[in-house]
């Protein structure tokens, strides 16, 4: 998958879009951490099994200069490498198995992590 950029978007317009541009995929929480947009999404397309309605995605956002900004979107079952996704978005969406069981234990470790590391350290 590529990115998509548009001339016409600074961050806060393409975050403003990426949460709500879509018919079936509603946003039930999201978090903007520097330049990673992650989203818990619901499906309300009738047509989406209820046991795979939920799913979280993370937005890559990079600033693409006089092509505006841009995303590229990976979903937890896709493998994103980056770890600092909200802890509390895994109560609101299942685990999908696979790799995202592996990759929400790592996402857990490194947000313990951080909380026992005094400050200044």
């Amino acid at each position: 998958m590529g990115w998509s950029f548009c001339r016409n978007w600074d961050k806060k317009s393409l975050v403003d879009h990426l949460l709500n541009d879509d018919t079936y995929h509603k946003p039930m929480a999201h978090s903007v951490r520097g330049d990673h947009l992650w989203v818990a999404f619901i499906n309300h397309n009738p047509e989406c099994p209820p046991d795979k309605n939920k799913y979280i995605c993370l937005f890559l956002l990079q600033s693409g200069g006089a092509d505006g900004w841009g995303y590229k979107d990976i979903t937890e079952s896709m493998g994103p490498r980056e770890h600092d996704c909200p802890v509390s978005f895994f109560k609101l969406v299942p685990d999908p198995g696979s790799f995202a069981t592996e990759w929400r234990a790592e996402v857990r470790r490194i947000a313990k992590e951080i909380l026992a590391t005094p400050e200044g350290d």
